[in-house]
């Protein structure tokens, strides 16, 4: 799957997770929407702070880099080069 793809994959995720904090899904579809909600921002949040010497090597602004990991996540990370230092 192209990096391209990815991407737009996890914008459909993040769009059901932000539509269902609005319009709540009937029965179990809700809280699974939740809970992938909450481990997206974890997870993302955690990769902002172990990447973040990557992140700023490599964005100007770094503002940049990091509301982009905060989206993407590691798919993202992995169109930056290694970061060597």
């Amino acid at each position: 799957m192209s990096v391209k793809n990815q991407k737009a994959l996890i914008i459909a995720v993040w769009l059901l997770v932000i539509a269902n904090l609005f319009l709540p899904t009937p029965g179990w579809l809700d809280q699974i929407l939740k809970v992938a909600g909450i481990f997206l921002v974890v997870a993302h949040v955690l990769e902002c702070l172990m990447f973040s010497r990557k992140i700023r090597a490599y964005h100007r602004p770094a503002l940049k880099g990091y509301l982009l990991v905060l989206v993407f996540g590691v798919v993202h990370l992995n169109t930056l080069p290694d970061y060597i230092k």
